[in-house]
């Protein structure tokens, strides 16, 4: 409310001594440009606010995806619409994949659900109920630290008697095992519930970006929209 007196404020001193019918049509006009610096000021906050998170997410998380650091999404500001919205993207190529289902138990907003490869071994029945999914040591991972799809269909289409893999405990360990000339290695470690450590605050980070940055930006615009100098 303050920042909007005092813009309201700049209007009223950029008037001049004019009739009244003239000084009506003009603080409607710039009425309209505070309302267009508003509208350009939050659009171009939301794209510093969304890097900012991005640089947080960055510090915050073990080497994350390109997938990952893109799922947060702008909704500019229009004039229809004088708000911008700055979040995780909704959607995915599937319904696991959408990078906020993922990302919940990290965000502290929920206990992680199944994955595919979840869903996949529990529909065959080879993971017991209440159990999840992590990699073994004995499987490849790609740079990010996670096993690629590719490999995890290969994985599963080769799980059965006399197939590479097989489910097994061995040594006290239940999981997926791949047969090897030397014996077998781990492949997938079937775990309790994994309990997560809330790592990255979004609402936090994202206001405190916002707050740093909004006054300046808005200021600059409603000087260029009143054409101060």
């Amino acid at each position: 409310m303050a920042q909007f007196l005092e813009s309201v404020g700049k209007v009223m001193a950029s008037l001049k001594i004019i009739g009244f019918a003239a000084a009506a049509k003009e603080i409607s006009r710039q009425a309209k440009n505070v309302k267009f610096a508003g509208t350009k000021a939050l659009t171009q906050t939301a794209v510093i606010v969304r890097k900012d998170v991005q640089e947080e997410m960055k510090r915050s998380f073990d080497r994350p995806t390109r997938y990952t650091l893109n799922s947060i999404f702008i909704k500019p500001a229009s004039k229809s619409d004088p708000q911008s919205h700055v979040g995780f993207k909704s959607g995915g190529s599937t319904a696991n994949r959408a990078a906020l289902k993922y990302l919940q138990p990290v965000l502290g907003e929920s206990p992680r659900k199944l994955k595919g490869v979840e869903s996949v071994l529990r529909r065959k029945g080879l993971l017991p109920s209440g159990m999840f999914v992590v990699p073994g040591k004995g499987v490849r991972l790609n740079k990010s630290g996670n096993i690629t799809k590719n490999r995890l269909i290969k994985i599963l289409n080769s799980i059965g008697p006399g197939k590479k893999h097989f489910v097994g405990k061995i040594r006290g360990t239940l999981g997926v095992w791949e047969r090897t000339r030397g014996g077998v290695k781990p492949i997938l470690i079937f775990i309790q519930r994994p309990k997560y450590k809330k790592l990255f605050d979004f609402h936090q980070t994202a206001e405190k970006s916002f707050n740093n940055h909004f006054d300046r930006i808005y200021d600059k615009s409603l000087k260029q929209a009143l054409g101060a100098k």
